[in-house]
């Protein structure tokens, strides 16, 4: 079976990706105070806008990360800590704070991970973006003990919409590289 070497590597990749946006975020905005982190979340609204001007496509995703950006500031305030609101964060948010950064800090992001071979293969942001979208599915599946065959074959499962042939191997090439 695929699955345990799949997920050793979702988790293995979600470790790094974790520590390597919670470092270069908390470095570059200096997240000590409150003022630094309410600019911090205003520039994350901010930068999801762009993110929507450049893929126009993907306007439902983009209103759902705007909202999970917009709790921020009450979880913030719960953990009572930058340092543990940036550990407990969600893969989701993860890929949120990720996508809404601005160019030099997500390209900084990107190398790093590219550096230590957590891109899977992915050698361009684009690329990789793309990818990131099919992993979280891949993943909720893979850790949720759902068969990735549903994933691959059904667009929606519920209503049995099948996905289309070029959507089924683009999820096959995914799973692919993360069984490697």
């Amino acid at each position: 079976s695929k699955y345990p070497r799949i997920y050793k590597n979702l988790m293995s990749f979600e470790v790094a990706f974790n520590s390597i946006v919670a470092y270069e975020i908390e470095q570059y905005y200096q997240l000590d105070n409150d003022q630094n982190c309410v600019y911090f979340f205003e520039e994350l609204l901010r930068n999801s806008e762009t993110y929507l001007e450049n893929h126009p496509h993907t306007e439902k995703m983009v209103l759902h990360m705007q909202e999970s950006i917009r709790k921020f500031p009450d979880a913030l305030e719960d953990y009572k800590s930058v340092y543990i609101f940036l550990d407990r964060l969600m893969l989701n948010d993860l890929v949120t704070i990720f996508r809404c950064r601005n160019e030099s800090t997500r390209s900084k992001i990107f190398k790093s991970l590219l550096n230590r071979n957590m891109t899977f293969g992915y050698k361009t942001f684009a690329s990789f973006d793309i990818f990131l979208t099919k992993y979280i599915q891949i993943r909720n599946y893979v850790c949720h003990f759902s068969s990735l065959e549903v994933l691959i074959n059904y667009k929606d499962f519920k209503n049995k919409t099948f996905r289309h042939k070029s959507q089924r191997d683009s999820y096959k090439k995914a799973i692919a590289k993360l069984s490697q």
